[in-house]
């Protein structure tokens, strides 16, 4: 999971994702495990799904 936000500064994530798009720790979590999955191929489509989770990252 810590590469998917490795490139993103932590401040900047905490506040314009989980502050501005109110996103909570926990829909963070099922966001990075999605991107995750699709990333390696195991969910399918995974390029819907990483269409829809990267607006979050």
């Amino acid at each position: 999971m810590e590469e998917l936000t490795k490139n993103i500064d932590d401040e900047k994530f905490r506040k314009e994702i989980l502050e501005e798009k109110k996103v909570s720790a926990e829909e963070r979590k099922a966001v990075e495990n999605g991107m995750r999955q699709a990333k390696a191929g195991l969910l399918k489509p995974h390029s819907e799904v990483i269409k829809k989770y990267e607006k979050y990252l």
